[in-house]
């Protein structure tokens, strides 16, 4: 069995850190957030820059000897907010 960890549990520190925190901590799979207004990245930027946030991860994830195992695109701001 693996486990994952989710980078926006640090969602205050830069997604680097985040990746060798989860790393030191020994963990080789992250869970990925794009939360509005909260975590590393932005869902609208998720969705207009697909390829370039693809590459974003998979070179963070190559530097730290990690793979993804989700990532969570969560529009709004609240439960209330509409999409």
């Amino acid at each position: 069995m693996r486990f994952s960890c989710t980078s926006w549990s640090w969602s205050l520190s830069l997604f680097e850190k985040v990746m060798e925190i989860v790393s030191i901590l020994g963990f080789g799979v992250v869970d990925v957030g794009a939360f509005a207004g909260f975590a590393h990245f932005e869902p609208v930027d998720v969705v207009r820059h697909p390829k370039e946030m693809a590459s974003r991860l998979r070179q963070a994830g190559s530097r730290h000897k990690m793979v993804f195992s989700d990532l969570f695109l969560c529009f709004g701001t609240d439960l209330i907010e509409p999409t």
